[in-house]
């Protein structure tokens, strides 16, 4: 009973057309876990940069327009 413990299973991939141990599969579907992870947090990251980027460029126009119709309105009152 030990030694079938110690024997690791093992399947047969034909695509590649050798042994492959379980744990190499269980640790490359791991690995490709952690991959899709990482995109996804970086594709977050990149929403967030962009949408905030967005809002500060809204903003610096609003201020820019803002203070370009002050100025205008001011010296069209102080020429008369």
């Amino acid at each position: 009973m030990q030694n079938a413990n110690r024997t690791k299973l093992v399947l047969v991939e034909q695509k590649k057309g050798g042994v492959r141990d379980v744990d190499n599969i269980v640790e490359e579907q791991q690995e490709t876990q952690l991959f899709q992870d990482a995109c996804q947090i970086v594709e977050q990251a990149q929403e967030t940069a962009y949408r905030q980027v967005n809002e500060t460029l809204i903003k610096r126009n609003w201020l820019y327009i803002t203070l370009s119709l002050f100025t205008t309105t001011t010296q069209t009152y102080s020429t008369q």
